[in-house]
Formats: C-alpha cells, sequence, structure tokens
C-alpha cells in the first residue's frame, strides 16, 4: 500500500496557501484511496459478504488504512 500526502503551507508575509500535486492515479479529494484497497474492499463486499462496518475494521486491522464505512460502501457505486 502506498500513501500520498499533499501538504499545504501558508505562507508568513503574504497568506498565500501552497499546496503539493497529488500523482496522476491518485484523485484531487482530501484522502483517497488506490486501486488495491478498493479491490480488497470489493472482494470483502461482494466474495466474502462481510457487512460494511466490519469490511472497514478488517481493512483497518490487515493494512493501517483507516478507512470508513461510507468509503467501503462507495466502492460499490
Amino acid at each position: 500500500m502506498t500513501e500520498h500526502r499533499a501538504h499545504r503551507c501558508r505562507c508568513g508575509g503574504c497568506g498565500r496557501v501552497t499546496s503539493a500535486d497529488m500523482p496522476g492515479k491518485v484523485a484531487s479529494a482530501p484522502s483517497s484511496y488506490g486501486p488495491n484497497l478498493r479491490a480488497l474492499a470489493t472482494y470483502l463486499l461482494l466474495f466474502q459478504h462481510i457487512p460494511v462496518e466490519r469490511c472497514a475494521q478488517l481493512i483497518a486491522d490487515l493494512t493501517g488504512a483507516r478507512v470508513s464505512p461510507g468509503w467501503v460502501s462507495s466502492v460499490l457505486v
């Protein structure tokens, strides 16, 4: 699993906020998970029939990624 963090900094002089660019595969959302984590969630939900909240907990236990139940639900949309 790869974690990407886009830091933002505010200039002490002019107050302008500058933020880092995210890699092309990563969405521009504040938090975004890659295709492998989405595939794991889909597998757990559809093939193993694990409920959404338990799936989020299992992903956190296995990978360390603290995903929300809402994110887990969104992988099926």
